[in-house]
């Protein structure tokens, strides 16, 4: 959790000493004021009693943010100074008001563009104070108008609804002095008392709006409670920074974690240097227990409620939790797969070794007995026995030979994929069209789709009851897609062990295996085998199914 020291007893009954003084200050200027403009009115008119309620509302809604949340505080100041100056008389609560509508919720300008219009908004009040220049109030009124509307158009998340009472307050404001400058402009008939009574009004409803927002915490506090859901419900392909830099509206916003040297850095590893003082960024260190796990670079004016603050490290702390977890499964995933992989290879290599040892062994005493037989005086001293004999021993060597290299043809490895699935459609006894790319492919990836080829073929004649089988495949997208499909009765088992044999296998080297199959109309096997030139794969793709 983020700790921060207590304020001593002593120090906590000074401020509020200095508060109270500040609120009896601005009380009393505030009555001098009012009884200032009784005086010089000369009559209690409807107007100037509405006049003077206006700042008197305004005065309250600042007092009562100077009393609220610490974040409150500065926009607080420029409501009361909006008041006075209201209550002063003229357009002099022109600048306080402009700066009180485009710096809330903080209360912190931080954008020079701003600044420029906040300081037009003051010589305009001013000058037009002494001697009213209509033109002038026209641009304050267009100038106030768009810079509310860009101020939250431009920003996100949790800023824009933090700054969307005060920028609509703008808009509006700028809105009823826009409609009486262009009627002053061309000689339109609008009485000055509806100007001065929709004025009021607009003023009245922004300075209370403002004011509930800003004690209530609406456009920090309850934003805050969802920051944890805008954080989850946000996509995974998008980056922890970038999701709290849109929830915050701090395009600027950084997001370090903390690595093995103690150091942090952002998520492409480049290290994160701190802010320095009075550049207007600061930093939330972010906890889980004792230990640091991440740090938040912002600007100083996206984050001045301790409410949000708490609620911002710990939907960081969740969300990097959430990440180093994703990342720990990522891990034992792909550790699973290598041991996978690594099993299926060590069988294909012990098939391998089994093959050499029978080459060197048991088929090559069977080739010097079936020499010896071919020998002529071998033959005629035993007889006619030798025909048989030979027989049985050519048979003997063709199933040690088939056994040792895997049940696969010579015409794989002499001719390619396309020839020995026709050798192996031609001897299926079945009306089986084949049409397979002519081009050779690696030595893996032609023995994994020669294995689903075969077994796909066996399945339809022996179980589908199928008169004619089809076999297509096609390069696309670096793998081999091949597509068997029979016409027989359907019902095939995706979940024997042939197929699911075949569909390890294909998952280990990163294809695929799927089978379709509608009851009385036939089955179709689709197989995405991956082009691979990589050793290990290609063990994996010559190891046979068991």
């Amino acid at each position: 959790m983020i700790s921060a020291s207590r304020p001593s007893s002593t120090s906590s009954t000074l401020a509020d000493v200095g508060l109270r003084a500040r609120t009896l200050a601005v009380v009393g200027l505030a009555v001098a004021l009012s009884v200032a403009e009784f005086i010089r009115s000369g009559t209690l008119a409807l107007s100037s009693l509405a006049d003077i309620a206006v700042g008197w509302v305004l005065l309250g809604g600042g007092i009562l943010l100077w009393h609220g949340r610490p974040s409150a505080k500065r926009p607080g100041t420029l409501m009361v100074l909006t008041s006075i100056a209201w209550l002063a008389g003229g357009v002099l609560h022109r600048g306080p008001l402009t700066q009180l509508l485009l710096t809330a919720p903080s209360g912190r300008i931080g954008d020079r563009r701003i600044a420029l219009v906040i300081a037009f908004a003051y010589v305009d009040g001013i000058v037009e104070t002494i001697v009213p220049v209509p033109w002038l109030a026209l641009v304050w009124c267009l100038t106030l108008g768009f810079t509310g509307f860009a101020r939250a158009w431009r920003s996100s998340g949790m800023v824009r609804r933090g700054r969307m009472v005060a920028s609509t307050g703008a808009i509006a404001i700028a809105s009823v002095v826009a409609l009486d400058r262009v009627a002053a402009l061309f000689d339109l008939a609008v009485p000055d008392a509806l100007v001065l009574a929709s004025y009021d009004l607009v003023v009245t409803v922004v300075a209370i709006a403002l004011a509930a927002d800003l004690r209530l915490g609406a456009g920090s506090g309850s934003a805050a409670t969802g920051i944890v859901v805008e954080l989850g419900a946000s996509s995974d392909a998008t980056s922890l920074r970038d999701r709290l830099a849109g929830v915050l509206g701090d395009p600027s916003l950084v997001v370090g974690y903390s690595n093995e040297t103690g150091d942090f850095a952002d998520e492409s590893g480049r290290r994160i240097e701190l802010p320095a003082a009075g550049t207007g960024r600061t930093v939330l260190p972010v906890f889980d227990g004792d230990n640091q796990v991440a740090m938040v670079v912002h600007d100083e004016a996206v984050l001045g409620d301790p409410g949000l603050v708490d609620a911002v490290a710990t939907a960081t702390r969740i969300a990097v939790m959430n990440l180093r977890l994703r990342a720990e499964i990522d891990d034992r995933v792909l550790a699973l797969q290598g041991s996978q992989r690594r099993l299926l290879a060590a069988e294909a290599n012990q098939r391998s070794r089994i093959e050499r040892r029978l080459a060197e062994g048991a088929l090559a005493r069977l080739a010097r007995v079936v020499a010896l037989l071919s020998d002529p005086a071998v033959a005629q001293s035993i007889g006619a026995a030798p025909v048989d004999l030979r027989s049985a021993l050519d048979a003997a060597d063709t199933e040690l030979r088939s056994f040792a290299r895997g049940v696969y043809p010579a015409s794989l490895t002499s001719a390619g994929l396309a020839a020995a699935v026709e050798e192996l459609a031609s001897s299926s006894g079945h009306v089986v069209d084949v049409a397979l790319p002519p081009t050779r492919l690696p030595p893996a990836t032609e023995v994994a789709a020669y294995f689903v080829c075969a077994e796909a073929l066996a399945n339809a004649v022996k179980h589908a009851r199928a008169t004619r089988i089809g076999i297509e495949g096609e390069v696309a997208a670096g793998a081999l897609r091949l597509s068997v499909t029979d016409d027989g009765v359907g019902g095939a088992d995706p979940s024997g062990s042939g197929i699911q044999g075949l569909r390890d296998r294909l998952a280990a080297i990163g294809g695929l295996l799927e089978v379709s199959d509608t009851r009385g109309g036939g089955t179709t096997v689709s197989a995405i085998v991956p082009i691979t030139t990589k050793s290990d794969d290609a063990a994996l793709a010559l190891s046979p199914p068991a």
